[in-house]
């Protein structure tokens, strides 16, 4: 009972799966992450300050962590920082330039448009995503992908609300709207591109250091335009460090779950963080849902069940094709059993037949002999009665010639 409870948990939490719950954990922390990210840009902080901010907080966790990690082969992670692959440097090299230009983007978005629309612009990401899974990694496009990420996107659409579609009183440049587009881009370039480095063998800090050095370059050159400031008051240092905290892991959960999932349905997922963001947006915000508002966070939930079926019945699926598998295995060794069994059983009927024909072989040598016994026999009982037929008629003889009657 233990081991059927242990199978099904197994089932049930599959690599991917696994992935893409850490992944729906991730989406939340990037919610509570988006809403001290704007609160701090609230404050006064730029975008380009707050992602230099979040990035040399990460870089230094990170940097202390891969100097105290050692690789299989006893080196120390911190010496081959981008990998030690050609193929795989390109990819983490490649995936720190997308991921670091996709947070100052990111991050200008949500500083100059409403919350909502930012982060539904931004969650647009599995449109892209899907194709460059395509393209990059050879996954397939299934209708309940399409299907998925039609409903993900009109929920995104719903909840936000964007003033683009819907009718507002925020007045966005559009600006943002570029930004938020080319964001949402990005980020669907980020999960492939840490989709296609999980396969390779990328180490998840040498991902997440990749990000750190480029955002920390990315941000430092357009600070070269703008003035660099620190957090003036106490509060804007709170959300400075929550926003680096959580952030942070965050980012650990994306680029770790990220390597386990396929592409499209990572981007789908982590698109839910618009659903947990304007949840803490009622709270925190006092923002009053409406009617669209609830259609839409009905439409990513169930764009979430659908995805949490198709990999229940895929899990059940595999495992059935397994019990079949090992079924014919079974039924393979058992029937090789029985034609090694029938063999050993020929091979003694080929044994017993063989003792049988040396059996005859014995008996007819045995009966030649004792027809040639018998004959010798004869012929020695024939020179016997010849022997003493002629001694009888010289005895005849020798009488005869005695006899005083003759």
């Amino acid at each position: 009972m233990k081991h059927e409870s242990q199978n099904q948990h197994r089932v049930l939490l599959s690599k991917e799966s696994y992935g893409l719950l850490l992944l729906l954990l991730s989406a939340v922390l990037y919610s509570v992450a988006g809403v001290l990210v704007k609160l701090a840009a609230n404050k006064g902080l730029s975008s380009s300050e707050l992602v230099l901010l979040r990035a040399i907080f990460q870089a230094t966790i990170v940097v202390t962590c891969m100097c105290l990690y050692k690789t299989d082969n006893g080196v120390r992670l911190i010496r081959q920082p981008f990998g030690n692959d050609a193929r795989v440097i390109k990819i983490v090299i490649v995936r720190g330039i997308v991921g670091g230009l996709g947070f100052c983007l990111y991050f200008y978005t949500i500083s100059v448009l409403p919350l909502g629309d930012a982060t539904a612009l931004i969650s647009l990401k599995p449109v892209p995503a899907i194709f460059l899974g395509r393209i990059w990694l050879g996954e397939p496009i299934t209708p309940l992908h399409v299907v998925v990420t039609i409903t993900s996107v009109v929920g995104s659409i719903l909840i936000a609300q964007p003033s683009f579609l819907f009718a507002s009183q925020h007045a966005s440049a559009s600006i943002g709207h570029v930004t938020g587009l080319l964001g949402a881009c990005c980020a669907a370039g980020v999960v492939t591109l840490i989709r296609k480095a999980g396969s390779i063998g990328a180490h998840t800090l040498q991902l997440l250091f990749s990000w750190a050095f480029f955002g920390i370059l990315f941000s430092t050159i357009s600070l070269v335009y703008t003035s660099f400031q620190l957090p003036s008051s106490t509060t804007s240092w709170i959300y400075v460090v929550g926003m680096s905290v959580i952030g942070s892991m965050a980012h650990f959960l994306l680029n770790y779950a990220g390597q386990l999932a396929p592409a499209s349905l990572s981007s789908v997922v982590r698109s839910s963080d618009l659903m947990f963001a304007y949840i803490w947006e009622i709270f925190i915000f006092s923002t009053i849902p409406n009617g669209w508002t609830w259609m839409g966070v009905g439409f990513i939930s169930l764009s979430l069940i659908m995805i949490t079926v198709q990999k229940i019945k895929e899990h059940q699926n595999k495992q059935q094709q397994q019990q079949q598998q090992q079924q014919q295995s079974c039924i393979k060794r058992k029937f090789s059993s029985d034609m090694m069994l029938q063999s050993d059983n020929e091979e003694e009927d080929d044994d017993t037949v063989m003792t049988a024909m040396d059996d005859c072989d014995t008996l007819l040598k045995d009966e030649h002999k004792l027809e040639l016994q018998q004959r010798v026999d004869v012929e020695n009982l024939k020179s016997q009665a010849t022997v003493r037929t002629s001694n009888g008629d010289r005895y005849f003889q020798v009488a005869k010639s005695d006899d005083p009657l003759s």
